[in-house]
């Protein structure tokens, strides 16, 4: 979330919507406005399309796999993992 919440607004969301992932949302998919953010219809159907868009592509990338250099925080490769790779990398 690109905004801090001051705990006035921290206890208004929680007393007004009942979750702090409201301000996230509203930040999110929000139009800006004159003094803030709203969150109207067609921001919520534009959201929706693009969630939807991300869906399906995440169920491309089943079993996908990153390979990460944790302290360079770099992405050195991808590749799809077999049944038994999964299995290896997901064993602890």
């Amino acid at each position: 979330m690109s905004i801090i919440l001051s705990k006035h607004a921290t206890a208004r969301l929680q007393q007004r919507f009942g979750r702090e992932i409201a301000a996230n949302l509203i930040d999110t998919y929000g139009s800006p406005c004159e003094g803030g953010v709203m969150l109207n219809v067609k921001d919520i159907a534009e959201a929706e399309a693009e969630l939807r868009h991300q869906i399906r592509v995440m169920s491309k990338l089943k079993n996908a796999f990153l390979a990460v250099a944790r302290d360079e925080n770099v992405a050195k490769t991808g590749l799809r993992l077999t049944g038994r790779q999964h299995r290896l990398k997901t064993r602890r």
